[in-house]
């Protein structure tokens, strides 16, 4: 989907939606429930795991979540090259976006030029996360499941940086990074 010039990728996760055995308001020969496909039998499906992860962790931003949710899609051989505008990054993963939440670090800190803050990707590629820094402030924030990681920070007219940071399930890692102008020619 193209808007404002920009591409998306919509959907950006995708839920079961086919023949899915549901309530119905009507009164049907069959009785109150009867099998219907369609974005309204998906959408509860991914109400639900945002509800669960909620449960699990109760603190986190829409961003978070989102983050979360993408992170940890499945995906399947008849999907294609992921992310897609079929299936988004996946299928939602409710046990694997559970386990992200509840064992997961929160990365954050501020990338800065030498001029100031710079509007930077801030990424995991290991992990398929990444977010962009603020480019009032340099502000950036991640939540990444325990262990030890790479991450890559890069914005045009910057010299790209990469560092080891190791995350810890509940604890909060603050890292800023100063990029270096690049050669002008």
């Amino acid at each position: 989907m193209v808007w404002d010039g920009v591409t998306y990728v919509k959907p950006q996760v995708s839920a079961p939606g086919h023949q899915i055995f549901s309530s119905w308001p009507r009164q049907l020969p069959q009785g109150p429930y009867y099998t219907i496909s369609g974005t309204s039998m998906a959408t509860p499906h991914l109400t639900g795991v945002v509800a669960l992860l909620l449960s699990a962790k109760p603190d986190l931003s829409v961003d978070a979540i989102r983050e979360l949710l993408i992170s940890t899609a499945r995906d399947e051989p008849h999907m294609g090259k992921l992310p897609n505008n079929d299936y988004g990054s996946g299928i939602v993963d409710a046990y694997a976006a559970i386990t992200a939440a509840r064992f997961s670090g929160t990365l954050s800190g501020v990338v800065r030029g030498p001029d100031g803050p710079v509007a930077a990707r801030v990424a995991v590629p290991e992990l398929g996360v990444e977010t962009t820094s603020d480019p009032e402030t340099g502000f950036y924030e991640l939540t990444l499941r325990e262990g030890t990681w790479t991450v890559e920070i890069s914005a045009y007219g910057f010299i790209p940086a990469a560092a080891q940071v190791s995350s810890v399930a509940g604890v909060e890692v603050v890292r800023d990074f100063t990029l270096e102008t690049a050669a002008v020619h």
